[in-house]
């Protein structure tokens, strides 16, 4: 029996090991495409800002430098809008495959738990418990008496009389000093 509950916690550990590193692969996917997706974002905010001081030098007419600062804040703040579009598509990807995870995961601990019912169940079973028969308390034999000496009751225990109690004296009152 015992070589059965080492051979499942075998199987289980290694099941641990295979999930973790499935976790670790989706998780490594993840980072990876936030990572990619971020040193986009850092190369268009680069890419914008340069265009917009490129635009500050060459201008000498506000009216039309407004216009063309427009236009750029518009074709940039759809760019970014994309990104972040693309953010949240990762995003959810991942949390699919988590999710996929998860289950697969939650279907293996179902399984584990019924097989160790089923273990318990079967032990259990081969092996009835003894109920643990109680022993009875050995008979101590009596120590013999001792000789001891006589004890003494109240009546022959000899009062003292009891003292005298003293009252407290009054010292004498002072007389007051001469002026």
């Amino acid at each position: 029996m015992q070589a059965e509950l080492i051979s499942s916690f075998s199987g289980y550990s290694k099941t641990a090991v295979i999930s973790a590193k499935e976790l670790l692969a989706i998780n490594g996917k993840l980072m990876s495409k936030l990572l990619d997706s971020q040193i986009s974002l850092a190369a268009l905010y680069v890419e914008s800002s340069e265009k917009q001081i490129g635009l500050m030098g060459s201008m000498d007419n506000p009216a039309e430098f407004l216009s063309k600062e427009t236009s750029l804040i518009e074709e940039y703040s759809t760019r970014f809008a994309d990104a972040a579009q693309e953010r949240v598509q990762i995003v959810k990807e991942s949390s699919e495959e988590l999710k996929t995870w998860v289950e697969n995961g939650m279907k293996v601990a179902d399984e584990a738990v019924k097989d160790a019912q089923s273990s318990v169940t079967t032990m259990v079973e081969a092996k009835p418990v003894k109920a643990p028969v109680a022993k009875k308390p050995a008979v101590k034999k009596a120590a013999p008496a001792k000789q001891s000496a006589p004890v003494k009751t109240s009546a022959s225990v000899a009062k003292k009389p009891a003292a005298k109690k003293t009252s407290a004296r009054k010292a004498p009152a002072r007389k007051a000093a001469p002026k």
